[in-house]
């Protein structure tokens, strides 16, 4: 619902959209189909494509909070809303050429 909401439905389906971290690069991919549980606190690495561009991005989870831990202050930011959550987190904005 998220790509579709901003104009890129269906673009989720050429790349994986990441998922839990830990030894493994991701300990599971996550698919509208996977029944894996987004537990807490735990890592996950979240890298959302459309045509050209990429963005990827690690937090760590918390019951009290999504900290961003690739953000090192020296990059720009910006604040982007959750589709369907009431969450809003502080990313790192894209490069662009």
């Amino acid at each position: 619902r998220a790509y579709a909401a901003v104009g890129w439905e269906g673009e989720w389906q050429h790349h994986h959209q990441g998922g839990a971290i830990g030894f493994e690069s991701r300990e599971w991919m996550a698919t509208p189909s996977d029944d894996a549980l987004v537990e807490i606190p735990a890592p996950y690495a979240w890298n959302p494509t459309v045509q050209g561009t990429k963005t990827e991005d690690t937090v760590l989870v918390s019951p009290t909070d999504v900290d961003v831990v690739t953000d090192t202050g020296s990059w720009p930011t910006a604040e982007y809303a959750a589709v369907d959550a009431d969450l809003r987190l502080e990313l790192p904005t894209p490069l662009s050429r």
